[in-house]
């Protein structure tokens, strides 16, 4: 999983596709549908982006690019909008990016 979100940070910066600001996010959620990680990347002026893979649950995961019409599901919105708060308090707000690195959703069910 690590291996294949640097492949895409990675890439996005070599093709000049996403012009991310070296900050973001992974969920990765046992669904009842599959194993599911959304990888989320800052842009400038407050805007995310989005990549969604997929694998069958059972056995070694393997990812495969989900319908990119998806978006997440209820579960994974939690995580999302506790991103989207955090990255609006720190670096939004004028803090640094390490301070936003440092925040933590804190345990539990969400």
């Amino acid at each position: 999983m690590t291996a294949l979100i640097r492949e895409t940070i990675s890439s996005a910066a070599e093709i000049g596709s996403v012009d991310h600001l070296g900050a973001g996010f992974a969920v990765v959620h046992r669904g009842e549908a599959g194993l599911w990680l959304l990888l989320h990347l800052w842009l400038a002026g407050g805007i995310a982006t989005q990549t969604v893979w997929r694998s069958d649950l059972g056995g070694t995961p393997e990812f495969h690019r989900a319908d990119p019409t998806l978006m997440a599901c209820v579960w994974e919105l939690a995580v999302i909008d506790f991103e989207r708060r955090a990255w609006m308090e720190t670096v939004m707000s004028g803090a640094s990016l390490e301070t936003y690195m440092q925040r933590r959703l804190p345990r539990g069910d969400v």
